[in-house]
């Protein structure tokens, strides 16, 4: 019976450890995206001023 707990708990970390990794990879790209941002709108801030 103990084995068969076992085999469950072993399951359920699995299946939690791949869903926290996937959460973190989406993180991370959202982080790439927020670092970004500023850059991004910094050059169009900076286009637009040059047309007006």
């Amino acid at each position: 019976m103990s084995r068969i707990a076992g085999e469950i708990d072993e399951k359920v970390i699995n299946e939690t450890h791949d869903t926290v990794m996937e959460e973190l990879a989406l993180v991370k790209g959202e982080l790439a995206l927020a670092r970004e941002q500023p850059h991004t709108l910094q050059k169009v801030t900076d286009e637009l001023q040059q047309h007006y």
